[in-house]
């Protein structure tokens, strides 16, 4: 894996990387969410992509895409890169979420787990 990384999606649709252990504001009223991108380098397939919010696996309340590139390199040699792009969001976030810590996972056979993590920190009407 080259990268996995934490984003914060705002209401129009941006998205920003947030540093590693970094806040994500989710706010009740206001469309915003949390994303994980996962870049990969040197094959096509896409690494499994776990999100947990503390021990709870949480991924399939996210929305998956993929992208594939190639690029002939010099000598004729292909470069193959996978972007993987699990997006979530809401405007009514769990007040139960406020606090939790989020950890976004990828794992390829006979590689080691990379992981990014952020906090969850929801904001109430």
């Amino acid at each position: 894996m080259k990268e996995v990384r934490v984003t914060a999606i705002s209401s129009d649709g941006d998205q920003s990387p947030v540093e590693p252990g970094g806040d994500i504001y989710l706010q009740q009223g206001t469309s915003l969410g949390v994303g994980c991108v996962i870049t990969t380098v040197g094959s096509r397939i896409p690494p499994a992509v776990k999100v947990r919010v503390d021990q709870e696996d949480i991924t399939s309340a996210f929305n998956a895409s993929t992208e594939n590139d190639s690029n002939t390199l010099t000598a004729g040699l292909a470069f193959y890169q996978v972007v993987v792009r699990l997006t979530y969001v809401t405007s009514w976030p769990d007040r139960r979420l406020h606090g939790k810590r989020l950890v976004c996972t990828a794992s390829r056979p006979g590689f080691d787990d990379v992981n990014a993590t952020s906090s969850l920190l929801v904001r109430c009407k």
